[in-house]
């Protein structure tokens, strides 16, 4: 979790905030308990001055006849315009606190409830992360589970296109053998690859929706997102769209390894059969 934190530039300190109680626990200037940050954040002229600057809270202050009175220890008796103006604006927020006889306790500050949950970290680390939010594949009930794995396949790059096998040193050449022209890779396969574009003209036409452009495999498993067909229309253009690729691959494995011929109709039939 550590190495998460410090990806998203935070500090685990700044995520639990203290709850004064005697004021046994809670460090007076680096811990978070008053203020939203740690007061030697909001009082910087005063901190570089203060002689114990991990002092626990209970040493700040003493009662005195049911008064909270403030102590203050510094490396100077006099202290500048800037000091003294910080320590104004301090003592009228330390107006505020209460303090008791029990001890300090520690919340997660990130929670209404002041409990720890892996769902309040997790969005934590999405909210501050540099990282762009990983791609979660939506698998669709309506298509077979072997559709949906070839969809996740084929998103991570992970299917044995020939770019991919010549990458493992098999050397089968590179060339896409549906159209001949370009490197077969899963985005060209799928996208880009003139057999594949007749067949999303087709699954255009037969879905009366607009055409069907993709750059990459992700473009494809997110087109139905943005037609605004309705929740059901949209699982359905969905499961269409899985399909079709999973139909593209077989017609590529069958002129692979059976020596057949790449047929549209015989495509758009292959996929009219599974959904229908």
């Amino acid at each position: 979790m550590e190495n998460h934190l410090a990806f998203s530039n935070l500090n685990l300190t700044s995520l639990i905030k203290g709850v004064l109680g005697m004021g046994d626990k809670t460090r007076f200037w680096i811990d978070l308990w008053l203020t939203p940050v740690p007061l030697r954040e909001v009082f910087p002229n005063l901190f570089l001055i203060v002689k114990d600057k991990v002092c626990l809270t209970q040493s700040c202050f003493e009662v005195v006849d049911g008064n909270i009175v403030w102590k203050w220890r510094w490396k100077r008796s006099s202290l500048n315009q800037n000091e003294t103006n910080e320590l104004s604006v301090s003592l009228n927020m330390l107006q505020l606190v209460i303090v008791n006889n029990t001890p300090d306790r520690w919340i997660w500050d990130n929670d209404l409830a002041g409990v720890f949950t892996v769902a309040s970290m997790k969005q934590i680390l999405l909210k501050n992360s540099n990282m762009p939010v990983p791609f979660t594949i939506k698998w669709n009930s309506w298509v077979p589970i072997k559709v949906n794995i070839l969809a996740w396949k084929a998103e991570m790059d992970r299917l044995p296109t020939y770019v991919a096998l010549v990458k493992r040193n098999v050397d089968v050449g590179s060339t896409c053998r549906l159209c001949g022209d370009y490197e077969e890779t899963c985005d060209h396969l799928l996208t880009s690859c003139y057999f594949a574009m007749l067949i999303w003209q087709f699954v255009s036409n037969w879905c009366n929706i607009p055409p069907i452009f993709a750059f990459s495999v992700r473009d494809l498993l997110t087109f139905h997102e943005y037609c605004n067909l309705g929740l059901k229309k949209n699982k359905v253009l969905y499961g269409v769209i899985l399909t079709a690729c999973w139909c593209i691959w077989k017609t590529r494995n069958e002129m692979i390894f059976q020596n057949k011929t790449a047929n549209i109709s015989k495509t758009m039939k292959d996929i009219k059969s599974i959904l229908l």
